[in-house]
C-alpha cells in the first residue's frame, strides 16, 4: 500500500538525518557506534512506527465495513477470534518489518561512514525485546478502539489522546508505571555495564502492559459486531447475558 511506502520513506529520511546531527555535534566527528543509532535516531523512528500503526489498524479493522463485506464475512464459519487476532497480527508483523528496516539503515549508515563493526545481537535485542513490544501493545490497543467505534477519525482521535497520555500522567497525580498506559522511563546503554541493573525492571513492565493488552484482545473479540447491534450498551447487554 502506498501509505506504507509514505511511512517507509519517512522513517528513512528522519533516522538519516537524526544520526547526522547526532555524529556531527559541535563540530565533532564521531564514529557510528550501534548504541548511537538505537538512542535518539531509533527513538523517533519508532514515533513513526506508532503512528504507522495507528493508521493501519484503522485500515485493517474497518476493511469490511469500508467495502461493505461485513454481511458476507460474518456469515461465515469463521470464529470471531481467528478475525480479530489475524488483524492484530498483522499489525505487529508491520511494525516487525518496519523495525527491520530500521537496523538494515542502521548497518548501511555505518558501513557508508567507513565503520564495520556490526553488533548485531545489540540491534535485535534493542529493538526486538526492548522497543517491540510497547509496539505491540500499541497495536492491540488499536484493535480495540476500533473494534468499539468502528469509525476511523474517532478511532485516530482517542489512539492520539492516549498517546499523548503519557506526558501529562505525572501532572495529574498518576505517578507509578503501573497505571502509566504503555509508558516506559529511558533506558541508558554503556558499553562497560549494558543496560544495566534497570533492563529487569523494564522487562517486568512491558510483560505487565503486554498482559494487559492480550485482555484488550480478549475485549476487542468480544465486541466485534458479528451480532449487528446499535449501540456499545447494546452489545455490553449481549455479552453479559
Amino acid at each position: 500500500h502506498w501509505i506504507f511506502y509514505v511511512f517507509t520513506l519517512a522513517g528513512i529520511l528522519l533516522l538519516v538525518f537524526m544520526l547526522n546531527r547526532v555524529l556531527l555535534t559541535n563540530d565533532v566527528v564521531m564514529l557510528p557506534l550501534t548504541r548511537l543509532i538505537l538512542q535518539v535516531p531509533a527513538l523517533f523512528f519508532s514515533l513513526i512506527v506508532v503512528f504507522a500503526t495507528f493508521i493501519f489498524s484503522g485500515m485493517i479493522v474497518l476493511r469490511e465495513k469500508e467495502s461493505a463485506m461485513e454481511p458476507l464475512l460474518y456469515s461465515t464459519g469463521t470464529p470471531t477470534a481467528i478475525i480479530v487476532a489475524s488483524k492484530a497480527v498483522s499489525l505487529i508483523v508491520i511494525q516487525l518489518l518496519l523495525l527491520f528496516l530500521l537496523m538494515a539503515t542502521g548497518v548501511t549508515m555505518q558501513a557508508v561512514n567507513g565503520y564495520f563493526r556490526f553488533d548485531f545481537p545489540q540491534y535485535l535485542f534493542s529493538l526486538f525485546l526492548i522497543q517491540a513490544p510497547p509496539l505491540a501493545v500499541w497495536a492491540l490497543l488499536s484493535v480495540f478502539i476500533f473494534s468499539i467505534t468502528r469509525h476511523l477519525y474517532i478511532g485516530l482521535l482517542i489512539l492520539l489522546l492516549a498517546w499523548l497520555a503519557q506526558f501529562g500522567y505525572e501532572q495529574i497525580g498518576i505517578t507509578t508505571s503501573l497505571l502509566q498506559f504503555n509508558t516506559y522511563a529511558a533506558l541508558s546503554y554503556s558499553d562497560l555495564n549494558g543496560f544495566g541493573h534497570a533492563l529487569s525492571g523494564r522487562l517486568l513492565l512491558q510483560a505487565y502492559w503486554l498482559f494487559w493488552g492480550v485482555l484488550l484482545l480478549f475485549m476487542s473479540i468480544l465486541y466485534w459486531p458479528r451480532i449487528q447491534t446499535s449501540s456499545f450498551r447494546e452489545k455490553s447487554r449481549l455479552i453479559l447475558r
